[in-house]
């Protein structure tokens, strides 16, 4: 099992070389905090649970996108309408999230 923290931003991480690591409470309903440097000097947010196993997790819109431009469509709503099939390679659908068994 995997956990995304909704909203939370590590890239301080690389910005600051005294700052190498960072604490996080993650709590069972849901919910993670870590410090801020700010007030209230803690800042919360949420968590969800990524089950396992499960294959890439991959940006939707860019896969969108994607089948819009190799169509030459400017509205992907006609296709759910008209329910055509479509047949199209998402390989380069960035993945958000890789496979795990």
């Amino acid at each position: 099992m995997s956990i995304l923290i909704k909203g939370l931003d590590v890239t301080a991480l690389n910005d600051d070389s005294s700052v190498c690591y960072k604490d996080i409470r993650i709590f069972a309903d849901g919910s993670a905090t870590t410090s801020s440097g700010e007030h209230p000097y803690i800042k919360t947010f949420e968590w969800i649970e990524v089950p396992t196993p499960h294959g890439d997790l991959v940006d939707r819109d860019v896969v969108a996108e994607n089948i819009r431009q190799r169509l030459g469509i400017r509205n992907l709503d006609y296709l759910l309408e008209t329910e055509k099939p479509i047949a199209m390679s998402i390989k380069e659908a960035p993945a958000i999230i890789e496979s795990e068994e």
